[in-house]
């Protein structure tokens, strides 16, 4: 019965790989809005200037722009907390397509630790 449930669970594991991998891959290859946001909280952290309030100036260079961060409103579109921020730091300085690929290996080794972990139990 045991070797019946690792197999179902080892099934539904190899098709949502199947399906998700190449798919997930493949938006990667875009640029994705939340993951610059990120990045640009990041670097500012590490550059000891608060996320939360700054505003891109052309003086600035691309080092911090976020194309969608450009609301009109006084405070930034950085949404996650300091310790996040600090914590995707010593990514931050890769170039964005390298982040991005990274990003989606962080996701699925998080997603098999997970799973290999429930079926463990």
């Amino acid at each position: 019965m045991k070797l019946i449930t690792y197999a179902f669970f080892f099934l539904i594991l190899i098709f949502v790989l199947n399906h998700c991998l190449p798919r997930d891959f493949e938006l990667s290859s875009t640029i994705n809005g939340d993951i610059r946001n990120r990045v640009v909280g990041a670097r500012l952290i590490k550059d000891e200037i608060s996320p939360y309030f700054y505003h891109w100036k052309t003086s600035d260079g691309l080092r911090y722009y976020d194309p969608w961060s450009f609301t009109g409103v006084k405070f930034s579109n950085i949404t996650a907390s300091p310790f996040f921020l600090r914590m995707i730091s010593p990514i931050a300085e890769f170039p964005q397509k390298t982040i991005t690929i990274l990003w989606v290996g962080i996701e699925y080794a998080m997603f098999l630790t997970i799973f290999f972990l429930c079926i463990s139990f």
